[in-house]
């Protein structure tokens, strides 16, 4: 009788894998039985955003009285203009740009053909002085 035997594939090499560092723990970590106790982190609070100017809600207040002088018109793009600059702290930016985005607010009433609210003369003022001063 002839014995055959049984043909067995033999495993393919696993593939190789560079070694890779263990992660290092974090500094304050505490093994506790055996395993790191990872610690809570706190992200920064928006860390883009610079810190609010003391009179910031005063010139957003300026800023809003003017949009608001529009409850029944268009706002226009000089002002919409001037309150994202506003709200994005780029004060520097308004002390530099109050007198283009007024004359931009005037030419577009003109161009429109429609007069400039009572209220917006006064508070264009209010908001060059208040920026005048950060």
């Amino acid at each position: 009788p002839v014995v055959t035997t049984p043909v067995v594939a033999e495993p393919e090499p696993a593939p190789e894998v560079a070694a890779q560092p263990a992660p290092a723990p974090a500094e304050d970590a505490t093994a506790i039985g055996g395993e790191e106790e990872i610690p809570e982190v706190h992200p920064d609070p928006m860390p883009d955003t610079p810190p609010e100017h003391p009179q910031h809600k005063q010139l957003m207040e300026a800023v809003q009285k003017v949009v608001d002088a529009y409850v029944d018109a268009e706002v226009p793009p000089a002002v919409e203009k001037l309150k994202t600059l506003v709200e994005t702290h780029a004060y520097d930016r308004v002390r530099g740009e109050i007198t283009q985005i007024w004359s931009e607010l005037l030419k577009f009433h003109q161009k429109k053909g429609v007069r400039l609210p009572h209220q917006v003369t006064p508070t264009f003022n209010t908001i060059n002085s208040i920026v005048k001063k950060m």
